[in-house]
C-alpha cells in the first residue's frame, strides 16, 4: 500500500511577505506536476483569521489541481477568543497544530506555502524502515524571481544554504559519514542512534557536565540541551513526522512567544524518544525568500531554552 503525506500550511490572505497571490500559485501548479508514483500527497490549508474585507484562501485559489483538499477556517472571532492579548493577527504554529490533529495520513508534512520538496524525499521517506523517526532537510533560499520555474532550481549547483546542527554543522556530518550519535544511510541521510555504547556515552557526559558546571558561571553552565544535537534551523518550514495517533506532539499553544516556537515540537520529539533522521544535500528543500514583516515578537532566546529544558526534564527516561 502507498504511503501517504498530509501537506499542512498556515496562512490568511493579506499579502504577507510580498506577491503572496503568485506564491500560493505556484505552490499549487508545483505540487499538482510532482511525480508520485509510489506515494499519495493530501494538502490541509489552514486560513486563520481571515481578513474581512478579502476573500478567504479558499475561495482566491484554485485548488482543484491539487485533487485532495482539506480546508479549515480559523474565525476572527475564534482568534479573539483563543488569544485575546495576542496583537499578531495569525497564530500559524497553532493553526498548524489542526492540521495534525485532523490528518488521518502516514505522515504529517508541515511547511509554508513556499517551501518545495522534490519526490525523491517523499519516496525516500515513504520506503524508510517504520519506527519512531522525524525527517528534517537544510533550506535553501531562493531568489524571487525563481518562482518562474521552480522545478529546475533543484538542478541547480548553487544556492544558499541555511544549515545549522546545534554544535556541528551538517557538512562536516556528511564529510565524515559518521559522527557521533549518527550514522549513515543510504542515499545520503544521518539517522540519530541510542546504542548501548551511546547510553553508557551519555551517562559519562552527564557526570562530566555536572561536575563541570560546579566550575562555570550561571551564564555558561551546560544543559541537557546542549547534547541533543538537533537540527534546530527552519525547523516550522519543514519537518515530516509520522502520524501516531498515540503521539500527537504538537506545538505549544500559546500567545506568549512566537520566534522560536518551530522549535518546540522537536525538543518534545527528542523527549518522546523520536530520533531525527537528516536527509542529505539530493534532498534539500527550497524556500522562495522574501522580506520579513513584523510579525515576530521580542523575547529572548534565553526564554525559550528554560522552556526547552523544561520539555527534557519531565520526559520518562
Amino acid at each position: 500500500m502507498k504511503k501517504s503525506f498530509n501537506l499542512i500550511f498556515c496562512n490568511r490572505n493579506d499579502g504577507y511577505a510580498q506577491n503572496q497571490d503568485l506564491r500560493i500559485k505556484t505552490f499549487i501548479e508545483y505540487y499538482s506536476r510532482l511525480k508520485a508514483e509510489d506515494f499519495d500527497l493530501f494538502f490541509t490549508i489552514i486560513d486563520w483569521n481571515p481578513p474581512i474585507d478579502k476573500p478567504s484562501l479558499q475561495q482566491a485559489f484554485s485548488w482543484d489541481k491539487l485533487k485532495r483538499v482539506s480546508h479549515i477556517v480559523v474565525s476572527p472571532e475564534e482568534h479573539k477568543k483563543r488569544f485575546p492579548k495576542n496583537r499578531r493577527k495569525i497564530n500559524d504554529y497553532t493553526g498548524r497544530n489542526l492540521g495534525i490533529v485532523n490528518s488521518t495520513c502516514d505522515f504529517n508534512v508541515v511547511l509554508n506555502q513556499d517551501i518545495y520538496i522534490e519526490s525523491n524525499t517523499f519516496s525516500e521517506i515513504a520506503h524508510f524502515e517504520e519506527g519512531k523517526f522525524y525527517f528534517r532537510s537544510d533550506r535553501f533560499d531562493i531568489p524571487e524571481s525563481s518562482l518562474d520555474d521552480v522545478s529546475k532550481l533543484f538542478q541547480s549547483p548553487v544556492l544558499t544554504v541555511h544549515s545549522r546542527l546545534i554544535k556541528f554543522p551538517l557538512n562536516h556530518l556528511a564529510k565524515n559519514g559518521r559522527i557521533l550519535f549518527f550514522e549513515k544511510l543510504v542515499k545520503g541521510c544521518f539517522v540519530q542512534r541510542f546504542s548501548f555504547i551511546d547510553k553508557i556515552f551519555l551517562f559519562a557526559v552527564k557526570i562530566i557536565k555536572n561536575a563541570l558546571n560546579l566550575f562555570l558561571s550561571p551564564a555558561n553552565k551546560l544543559t541537557d540541551l546542549d547534547f541533543l544535537f538537533l537540527h534546530m534551523n527552519a525547523s516550522g518550514d519543514f519537518i515530516i513526522i509520522p502520524n501516531n495517533s498515540k503521539d500527537k506532539l504538537l506545538y505549544p499553544e500559546t500567545e506568549d512567544f512566537y520566534m522560536h516556537t518551530d522549535g518546540y515540537i522537536l525538543v518534545r520529539l527528542a523527549a518522546a524518544g523520536y530520533r531525527q533522521v537528516i536527509m542529505g544535500p539530493s534532498h534539500r528543500i527550497l524556500h522562495i525568500d522574501h522580506s520579513r514583516p513584523d510579525r515576530s515578537t521580542d523575547i529572548p532566546y534565553e526564554y525559550h531554552e528554560k522552556e526547552f529544558l523544561k520539555i527534557l526534564n519531565e520526559r520518562k527516561l
